[in-house]
C-alpha cells in the first residue's frame, strides 16, 4: 500500500527549492490521477466540450495534458536559454 501523504513545496525555501518542489507536487498529483488505470480505464469516454462535439477517451485527455506539459517545458527552455544560454532536455554533465 502506498503512503497517502500530500506533498507540499517548502514554505520558506529558496527559489530553486520552491519551484522544483511545486513541480514535483504537480508530477505526484498527475501520477496519482493516472495510477492503476489499465487499458479499460484509459479508454473510457469522458464528458468533455470537444471541438467536434465528441467525447474523447481518458487516454486522449491524458495525452493532451502531456502535450500541454511539454509546451510549458519548451517555454521554460526558452526562458533558461535567455538567462544563461543553457538549452536541451538533459542537465549538462558535471
Amino acid at each position: 500500500m502506498t503512503e497517502n501523504v500530500l506533498y507540499e513545496p517548502p514554505v520558506a525555501g529558496d527559489e530553486i527549492d520552491t519551484l522544483l518542489g511545486s513541480l514535483d507536487r504537480q508530477r505526484r498529483i498527475f501520477a496519482w490521477k493516472c495510477g492503476g488505470l489499465g487499458a479499460a480505464g484509459l479508454g473510457r469516454l469522458a464528458a468533455y466540450t470537444g471541438s467536434r462535439g465528441e467525447s474523447p477517451s481518458l487516454r486522449r485527455l491524458l495525452i493532451d495534458m502531456i502535450e500541454e506539459y511539454a509546451c510549458h517545458a519548451g517555454h521554460a527552455d526558452l526562458i533558461r536559454e535567455s538567462v544563461d544560454g543553457l538549452v536541451g532536455e538533459d542537465r549538462p554533465a558535471g
